[in-house]
This record gives structure tokens, C-alpha cells and sequence, in this order.
């Protein structure tokens, strides 16, 4: 499957990243981009995504697919405020949280749904629950619970087959926004009307929470309560065991270009449990 060219592709829009400066408002954010929305009607709007204020243009200010955008674009790059604006009038602004981003099916979904998971963890958590038996496509990378292996394959977790997922027509897929771009996923698969929950944990505790609520989201409330209180109960052992020792640990994700995560990522606190 060939690199998207674009940034997101939402039922009205689609949203190319250029690369013009995104102004003296954002000069101090390193991560402010600036994108080309294209809109399905003809219109071109232009959008300034940074993490503290977020300005769009030539589009309606009660537009709730922009809106929706930039909120999965926040929150992939760890924010919980929203502050877009369209010249002087508020668009979205306040609190978000992943959750927000649910598109879960209004009678909620089946004991016997289908499921789909797209990054690693996600099936992993799933696995937690006992529900493993009900998915039926995942992500290239994911190599766990073992029964993965004879599953379909929908590509690259920044990048899956969205098309292909659709055709699945599974009852949930579970999503994430850990890590910038996988908004392509979330937005993309509100596009198609296929239902989700979004997951985002950024420490234990989110971790934690995330399975009680995808245990509710499944038909599996009882096990994803007692999955989350093994968790807890884990790391209070562990945190017994090792918390007076500190060894210097270097987490590398990734080497080309080499980097390790910052300071508000649950792996910080892995190791810390371990020792570190």
C-alpha cells in the first residue's frame, strides 16, 4: 500500500499539510503545521493546527467535521484543550478527551459484534477481555495474543486500508491516538460511518480506565473490571518490589531519525515501575 498524500480525508474535506509558516501567533510551537483543506463542494479553506490555538478560514464557523478534525489532531499529539477559531468567532473550544471521538452504535454493540483493532495494543486489550475470539482483521504490526497470525491484514497501523475496513462492516473497531497521524484513522473511518471507540492513554491509570470502559463498549463489562483490577494490582506489586531502586534507563522508539518519548508517556512509567 503506497504512503497516503494526504494529511485526512474527511466526508467533506481533505485536509494536505504545505509548507508556508503558520504565522506569528505560532511562533513558539514547534509543533504548529499548517494544512490546505479541500472541500467537496470546491471550496478551499485554510487550517492552523497548533497545540495551544488552532485558526481556520473561509470555512463556516459551525463546522463540526473541522472541529472534529483538529480535536483527533490534538489529541494524537498528547493535548486535552481545544482553542479553534475562525477570525473572532470560537469554533471548539475547552476540554477533550478520546471518548469524545466515539461514534459507538446507539444500541450499543453485541456480545457477538465483530471487531477490528488497528494499532498493536489495541488487540492486546481486547485479548484482555476475553474477546479476542471476535476480531476479525487487524494491522500489519500487531503479533499478539498468538491467534493474530490467522487473521487478515489491513496494512500499516498509520496507514491501514480504511476502504477495506468499511467492507469488514465489523460491529466496533478499536482506534487510538497515540501518536501523531493516526487522526488519518479516526476521521477517515467517521467518513465511512464505521463505528469506533478511540483509545489514548498517555499513563497507567489512562491505561487502566481504558479497559473498563472498552470491556462496557464490547458486551464484556465484568471482564474488562476484573482486567483492570489485575492491572492494579500489578503495578502496586511492582511498585513495592523496585521502588527504591532508580537504574538509568534510554528508551529509543525509533532510529532514523533517533528519539525517545517525552515526559507525559505511560513507558516513563513502566520503567519506573521496573527499577528505572
Amino acid at each position: 500500500m503506497r504512503r497516503p498524500t494526504t494529511q485526512w480525508e474527511a466526508a467533506g474535506h481533505v485536509a494536505t499539510r504545505c509548507d508556508e509558516p503558520p504565522g506569528e501567533a505560532w511562533r513558539d510551537d514547534a509543533r504548529a503545521a499548517v494544512y490546505t483543506l479541500q472541500f467537496r463542494d470546491g471550496r478551499r479553506g485554510r487550517l492552523v493546527c497548533g497545540l495551544r490555538r488552532q485558526e481556520v478560514c473561509h470555512v463556516a464557523a459551525d463546522d463540526s467535521e473541522v472541529a472534529h478534525a483538529v480535536r483527533a489532531w490534538l489529541i494524537a499529539r498528547g493535548q486535552r484543550q481545544v482553542s479553534l477559531w475562525c477570525g473572532a468567532s470560537p469554533v471548539a473550544t475547552g476540554p477533550i478527551a478520546p471518548r469524545d471521538l466515539d461514534t459507538l452504535p446507539a444500541a450499543g454493540v453485541g456480545r457477538e459484534a465483530s471487531l477490528i483493532t488497528l494499532p498493536p495494543s489495541n488487540a492486546e486489550m481486547v485479548a484482555a477481555l476475553g474477546a479476542f475470539d471476535r476480531v476479525v482483521a487487524a494491522e500489519d504490526s500487531s503479533d499478539s495474543p498468538p491467534e493474530i497470525e490467522t487473521l487478515r491484514r489491513l496494512g500499516p497501523d498509520l496507514a491501514p486500508d480504511l476502504d477495506r475496513v468499511a467492507v469488514f462492516r465489523p460491529g466496533l473497531v478499536v482506534s487510538s491516538l497515540t501518536v501523531p497521524g493516526m487522526e488519518r484513522n479516526v476521521i477517515g473511518l467517521r467518513a465511512r460511518g464505521v463505528p469506533q471507540i478511540v483509545l489514548a492513554p498517555r499513563s497507567v491509570d489512562d491505561v487502566i480506565a481504558d479497559l473498563t470502559r472498552l470491556g462496557a463498549a464490547v458486551g464484556a463489562r465484568a471482564a474488562g473490571a476484573r482486567a483492570a483490577a489485575t492491572l492494579s494490582a500489578e503495578r502496586e506489586t511492582l511498585r513495592a518490589r523496585w521502588g527504591g531502586r532508580h537504574v538509568p534507563v534510554y528508551l529509543e522508539w525509533w532510529p532514523r531519525p533517533m528519539f525517545t518519548p517525552g515526559a507525559d508517556c505511560f513507558s516513563n512509567e513502566l520503567i519506573a515501575l521496573a527499577g528505572g
